[in-house]
Parts: structure tokens; C-alpha cells; sequence
């Protein structure tokens, strides 16, 4: 049976697209149920974006990286989710300046998903064989 070409990075990134497909799904359901319960479209924001993150840490955690639940990954992917955000703004507010409003949207959000993956990656959920195979080289060079 032949080997997969694809390797574990392309693979865990794909699924890291998938999720970040549900989680802004559950995250929009959430915010139009709300607004549609409560009129209150700031209030609905809020608690949707609550509802999505806490779904998304869940979704990553599990499917994307295969990790196990902590408070401490819930804490950094909680973090993560915030330093993201400001990418994101930064990057909007300086293409705005040279791109239309759709384009820096764009931009902004391909930022946020990229600073979002990279610090998952490393901070939230790190590749605990990875760590270990790191730690086994560096134990040989002594």
C-alpha cells in the first residue's frame, strides 16, 4: 500500500481549516439566535463570539491537534484568540490604507487565522513528540 504523500503539518492544518469552518458556523448561529432572541445585536455579538471560542477551543484541542483538555492550553488558546485579534486589527487598519475595505477584510482575516494556527501550534497545543524528539537530540549532543 503506498505511502501518503501528505505530511502530518498539511494534514493537521487542513483540519485546523475544517474546525475553524464549524467553530465560525457555531459561533454565527449563536450570535443570529441570540439577536434574533434579544434584539440586541451588540449583546448577541459578544456572547456568540463567547459561545464560538469556547467551542473552538474544544474543536482544536481534539480534532486539530489531537491534544487533551487543560485549563492551562484553555488559558493560552484564550490568549491566542486575543493577540490574534489585534493581528487582525493591525493588519485591517493598514491595508485600509491601500486596498478597498473587502480586500483589507480579507487580508485581516487570513492574518488572524495564520497568527491564530502558528501560536495554537507552539503555545496552546504543542506537539508533545515533537518536544521529546527535540529533548532526545539535544540530550545526544551532550
Amino acid at each position: 500500500m503506498p505511502k501518503s504523500s501528505i505530511t502530518p503539518q498539511v494534514r493537521r492544518l487542513g483540519r485546523f481549516t475544517v474546525a475553524g469552518g464549524l467553530n465560525t458556523i457555531i459561533g454565527t448561529l449563536a450570535i443570529f439566535s441570540l439577536q434574533a432572541l434579544t434584539s440586541n445585536p451588540k449583546l448577541s455579538n459578544f456572547i456568540g463570539y463567547v459561545i464560538g471560542g469556547i467551542a473552538g477551543y474544544f474543536i482544536h484541542a481534539r480534532y486539530t491537534f489531537s491534544a487533551s483538555f487543560s485549563k492551562r492550553s484553555f488559558a493560552i488558546f484564550g490568549c491566542v484568540a486575543v493577540i490574534s485579534f489585534l493581528v487582525n486589527q493591525l493588519v485591517l487598519s493598514y491595508a485600509l490604507r491601500f486596498f478597498t475595505a473587502l480586500t483589507a477584510q480579507a487580508l485581516a482575516v487570513l492574518s488572524y487565522a495564520f497568527a491564530s494556527y502558528v501560536l495554537q501550534s507552539r503555545l496552546a497545543f504543542p506537539d508533545d513528540s515533537k518536544k521529546a524528539s527535540d529533548h532526545a537530540k539535544l540530550n545526544q549532543l551532550r
